[in-house]
């Protein structure tokens, strides 16, 4: 079970002049079964899982005096058979392959959007339409139904281990992500008791369809080995995104609508290249030292905006995806002569510049975003001669950065609301082991 309770002050003023807040209920179970077996040269598992989950919540948005707000409930559940096998050919070839078939049932029980009159001092109390505070005339319900999903996917890969025990590996595999529904659609532009705009309820009804589920082909070939036995190791990687219908959620204006609506839809093609390494240096048994750097293409190929005469996407960063990411760290460590150990570690990471949305063209759409940042993180800690318990004291962002990392669009507000990324922090870490 999980609870969630988030309040955004979207104006940022004294009185709540632009106000969300998102309640909701989750149950979930999950169960897998498993049965494996093997042999010399043979590993193999088999299985089954099955997942359930029940979804309800009221979502509100507040703007000047009226607030508009939906009641949901969404059922989704899902079952799966799997099975995975480990062949080695001889003492150099292994070959690995699996199967996995998913049925997924997504059903929106309810999905009821309607307005009412904010209440200052009980903005949150509205969880009935019976309420008092309810307009009437403004209950409208979304397109509320259910929809299901199969899908066959898999894993094939083969190892080559060289005499020297370097490895080069290949790998093909397929994932599979279930349809979805949005769940933040509301009724717009609405004025009132004034009787609900039909453009405004289908607009909601387009808001709350349950999209495509998204497949992702995956190809990556490898390298993991020692260069320097025992003293530097190389991992290093270059891989091929393919997606079909990759879920997206855009946040724009409707025509008609003063008041921009999020909608989630699927992109048309994207496809992405990256490369990722990794070296580890290791001299002796008191220095341990690694760095990694990656490159990632990731731009929408083909992806236009679902809302009628909206932006085209093409060719956009996709959001909170930097190109380039790299990070290096550093760890001594020192016996003491009572059999205890000091270790002292830095680390610093870089990743490159963000965009916080999918629209990246306008001088507002580039306020939400973020150049690139580089963080500086620390740890010194002390280990007991036993081994059972250390104590640490540790820093993030120990240069104290200030950088952005999301953001929302309130321009229809005169405001573009950034949430800041963590300031500098000391914290201390106690950690005990029981037995062995």
């Amino acid at each position: 079970e999980a609870d969630l309770n988030r309040i955004i002050d979207g104006d940022a003023g004294l009185l709540p002049l632009a106000l969300g807040i998102d309640v909701q209920d989750f149950n979930f179970y999950s169960q897998e079964l498993r049965l494996s077996g093997g042999s010399d040269t043979l590993n193999w598992q088999v299985g089954a899982y099955y997942y359930s989950e029940e979804s309800e919540g009221i979502g509100v948005n507040g703007l000047f005096g009226v607030g508009e707000s939906a009641l949901t409930e969404i059922d989704t559940e899902s079952y799966a058979l799997f099975g995975n096998a480990d062949y080695q050919v001889n003492d150099k070839v292994r070959v690995s392959g699996g199967l996995r078939w998913t049925y997924e049932e997504k059903d929106v029980e309810q999905y009821t959007a309607f307005a009412f009159a904010i209440d200052v001092a009980n903005p949150v109390g509205i969880s009935s339409l019976n309420d008092p505070r309810v307009f009437p005339a403004s209950i409208a319900s979304a397109t509320v139904g259910a929809r299901d999903f199969n899908e066959l996917t898999g894993r094939l890969s083969i190892d080559y281990t060289f005499d020297n025990e370097n490895l080069v590996y290949a790998s093909y595999s397929r994932g599979f992500k279930g349809g979805d529904v949005n769940g933040v659609g509301r009724i717009f532009d609405f004025a009132g008791n004034v009787p609900r705009d039909p453009e405004a309820v289908a607009v909601l009804q387009a808001q709350t369809q349950i999209v495509e589920p998204e497949i992702l082909d995956a190809f990556e070939i490898g390298f993991k080995g020692d260069l320097i036995p025992n003293v530097l190791r190389l991992n290093a990687a270059a891989f091929y995104y393919d997606y079909q219908d990759q879920q997206q959620t855009v946040l724009q204006t409707q025509p008609g609508l003063a008041i921009p609506v999020t909608t989630l839809s699927n992109i048309g093609v994207s496809e992405f290249p990256g490369v990722e390494a990794e070296l580890i240096f290791t001299p002796n048994d008191r220095w341990y030292i690694s760095g990694s750097a990656g490159w990632l293409d990731a731009e929408y190929d083909e992806f236009a905006s679902p809302v009628a005469g909206g932006e085209d996407f093409s060719g956009n960063q996709i959001p909170l995806t930097p190109r380039y990411e790299a990070a290096l760290l550093g760890r001594y460590r020192h016996e003491l002569a009572n059999g205890s150990d000091l270790a002292f570690q830095l680390q610093g990471t870089y990743k490159g510049s963000t965009f916080f949305q999918s629209q990246q063209s306008t001088a507002n759409d580039r306020l939400l975003s973020e150049d690139s940042v580089t963080l500086l993180n620390g740890r010194i800690e002390y280990t007991a001669p036993e081994g059972n318990w250390s104590l640490a004291v540790f820093g993030r962002n120990l240069t104290n950065e200030e950088y952005f990392g999301s953001g929302f669009d309130l321009s229809f507000l005169g405001l573009i609301l950034n949430k800041a990324g963590p300031r500098r922090y000391i914290g201390a870490e106690f950690s005990y082991s029981f037995g062995e």
